[in-house]
């Protein structure tokens, strides 16, 4: 069947809601504008604010769904109630240039006219004039806007920044040196440094941006801004021109910010440690504007560095700010790997009970949670009776979670059920799925797990959770204590005794029961860490035990792919080639022509 092109069924189901709400609003629209109503009725009646409101709601939907049009009709008819709303004006404006519709110079000219010194409808003037008309007329309009602001430098700023939109560099240079010598140079400083970075003048930008940060530490978010598009090339020569040749500390901090954003958070931490101002509530804002830039690499590194920077945080900071932040540095610090110093930290704030209570608690959940995966469960428990009381819901049954799978890893499944006994959460209900998989109790495991769903715990988990519900319903008996055996030793990280019990296991199931299946699993368990001496084996007893079933094309690529990581390029090759004669219609065939002509040397490995 042919699919009609066209939006698709959200789409035209939220574009039905939406003109609905369009009839209905434009409605008490007409009555507004063109009836006086009795005082009543007025009091009934909706306020324009709120229908204006409703009319640009409805406008970003239709923009969404991209029927600009539509949208634009909207925009417009806001903007006839209320001239001067920012939001209809810059929709519409958004709207009209995606679909190359006339300007929207008659609602521009009626909110001028109502608010003259409006920077927004100024600037959005200015764009207009350079997108559609003469250049004596963008001239004219930033002169009546000069005339207006004569000390201002946003009509200097908005008449660059639309020459520069529009690719005219030069002019946008002529703009900013006028305006440098009318209201001066340091307050366009920014605009200076976006036009020289425009023009690929990397290390004037850095110095512009260098000497406005000097006056402004806020402003070196937008140094960050600019300077991290600079080319791999010119990185070097930034990184010297700020650490060095410059070398103080607004300079080391921007270089600092730049270092987040290329990647290096190590180098990054270095270079704010050494420069965080002096001023208390300064430094907390450079320290806080640091650790969220390193929350985003998510790497060890990147742990770490933001860690630092909360703790350096916390000693700036006082009452509820330094609590949170030595909390968020604790758990920083255990993402990065450094349990010692997380729970250092949280030992120390949760002692604090008295004075902080609130951080006393946020501390110890983190703690606790700390001390159950680092297999001190014991301690765990201990500490979660006695912090139970003083914990939200959501945060004890989290806890009771983390505790009874530390004891299932530690092979105490009886204590780990009692720990979850009263927990009723769809967390505890996957929490009873492995634990009845771990015993072989396939048909428990499929139930709690289904119980579950799809929302338990974190995306990954529920991902893995799935996998391996999909795994147990191919295989035919209900319970296969081997199989569980193996799970478990996989789950506590024994891969290399898990494989050998996954084979036994496989033995015990019939060929197309659960063999082919729980083989081509642990070949692919064994492939992943990169043990092709167990891998092979495996996904060879796949297509021993059921070569026209679908595991077998996909195991005969994983052993091919195994074979070829292995340096055993005839063996890659002899199983490409059987796989795209005996499974012509598999959807692997064009990923194992492209492997074959790699291992034949045809083309560059990638």
């Amino acid at each position: 069947m042919t699919r009609a092109s066209g939006p698709s069924a959200p789409s035209l189901r939220s574009g039905r809601a939406v003109s609905r709400r369009l009839s209905a609003r434009l409605g008490i629209i007409v009555l507004a504008v063109a009836v006086t109503l009795p005082a009543t009725a007025q009091q009934r009646q909706v306020p324009l604010a709120t229908q204006v409101a409703g009319l640009v709601n409805d406008g970003l939907d239709l923009e969404r769904d991209e029927r600009y049009p539509e949208a634009a009709e909207i925009y417009r008819s806001a903007l006839r109630i209320d001239p001067v709303n920012v939001s209809a004006l810059l929709g519409l404006e958004r709207v009209l240039k995606a679909s190359k519709q006339p300007t929207l110079m008659p609602q521009l000219v009626r909110a001028l006219a109502r608010d003259p010194r409006n920077t927004v409808f100024r600037a959005m003037e200015l764009r207009a004039w350079v997108a559609s008309g003469p250049a004596d007329s963008v001239a004219a309009a930033a002169r009546r806007w000069i005339a207006l602001a004569p000390e201002s430098p946003e009509p200097y700023r908005g008449w660059s920044q639309a020459l520069m939109q529009s690719g005219q560099l030069d002019e946008a240079q002529r703009v900013l040196t006028e305006g440098a010598q009318r209201v001066g140079q340091e307050q366009l400083l920014p605009d200076l440094a976006q036009l020289s970075a425009a023009r690929g003048q990397w290390l004037e930008a850095a110095r512009q941006w260098h000497s406005a940060v000097r006056g402004v530490d806020a402003l070196t978010e937008g140094a960050t801004e600019t300077l991290n598009q600079a080319p791999a090339g010119q990185r070097d020569a930034i990184r010297t021109l700020l650490t060095k040749t410059l070398g103080d500390p607004s300079a080391r901090r921007m270089a600092a910010d730049l270092e987040l954003a290329w990647g290096r958070p190590v180098q990054a931490w270095v270079l704010m440690d050494g420069a965080v101002p002096q001023d208390r509530a300064v430094a907390a804002q450079a320290l806080e504007r640091f650790s969220d830039r390193a929350a985003v690499l998510r790497t060890p590194q990147g742990h770490r560095a933001r860690a630092q920077a909360l703790d350096r945080l916390a000693s700036v900071t006082t009452g509820v700010a330094q609590e949170r932040a030595r909390v968020d540095a604790a758990r920083a610090y255990a993402d990065a790997g450094e349990r010692d110093a997380a729970e250092k930290m949280l030992q120390r704030l949760a002692a604090d009970s008295v004075r902080a209570p609130t951080g006393a608690a946020a501390a110890m959940v983190t703690l606790i949670d700390l001390l159950a995966r680092s297999g001190r469960v014991e301690e765990a428990e201990a500490q979660y009776r006695e912090w139970n009381g003083r914990m939200t819901y959501e945060e004890a049954s989290g806890l009771r979670n983390r505790i009874a799978w530390g004891w299932i890893l530690q092979g105490d499944f009886l204590t780990a059920k009692t720990v979850i006994a009263d927990d009723s959460s769809i967390a505890s209900l996957a929490v009873r799925g492995w634990m009845a998989l771990f015993n072989g109790d396939l048909k428990l495991a499929t139930k709690n797990f289904r119980a579950a769903g799809p929302l338990a715990g974190t995306r990954d988990e529920s991902i893995k959770r799935t996998e391996i519900a999909g795994l147990i319903q191919r295989i035919e008996p209900d319970s296969v204590p081997e199989f569980g055996k193996a799970m478990y030793l996989l789950a506590r990280g024994d891969t290399a005794e898990a494989l050998v019990q996954f084979a036994v296991a496989a033995d015990s199931l019939p060929p197309r029961g659960g063999r082919a299946d729980v083989l081509f699993y642990a070949g692919r368990v064994a492939k992943a860490k990169g043990d092709h001496t167990r891998a092979q084996p495996l996904l060879l007893g796949v297509l021993a035990a059921d070569p026209t079933g679908a595991s077998a094309p996909v195991a005969e690529f994983n052993l091919a792919e195994s074979y070829s990581l292995a340096g055993k390029p005839r063996e890659s090759i002899k199983h490409l080639e059987h796989l795209i004669l005996t499974y012509p219609q598999s959807a692997l065939v064009p990923e194992a022509r492209r492997l074959l002509d790699q291992e034949r040397g045809k083309v560059p490995r990638s």
